[in-house]
């Protein structure tokens, strides 16, 4: 994601963007998560969930978010609609994203 400090959207923070309610929400279960602030600025969250993992990493100095949101088992749809709303949270005026089968099932 991209265009984040020009429309103020920006927050080192970005817990407080309500992540964990975004995962819940969308139907994942998240067991433990962490973040870091860093100095002098971006910010790193992970969440382990119980269906896998959801990291992101805010680069200010670059005007740059990235996250990954890994889930075995997980409805693709699912995935897509969680996606869907950090990017509307984040409301950056650059958008991509790369969807990534790797046809692995949790047993």
């Amino acid at each position: 994601m991209f265009g984040l400090h020009k429309q103020g959207k920006f927050l080192d923070e970005v817990d407080e963007l309500g992540l964990m309610q975004i995962l819940i929400d969308g139907g994942l279960k998240p067991l433990q998560h962490n973040g870091n602030q860093f100095v002098p600025e971006g910010y790193s969250y992970f969440v382990f969930l119980q269906e896998s993992h959801f990291s992101i990493h805010t680069y200010p100095d670059k005007d740059i978010a990235t996250f990954d949101l890994y889930a075995c088992d997980a409805d693709s749809e699912k995935i897509r609609k969680i996606g869907h709303t950090i990017r509307k949270r984040f409301d950056p005026s650059y958008f991509t994203g790369k969807m990534i089968d790797r046809g692995v099932k949790s047993t």
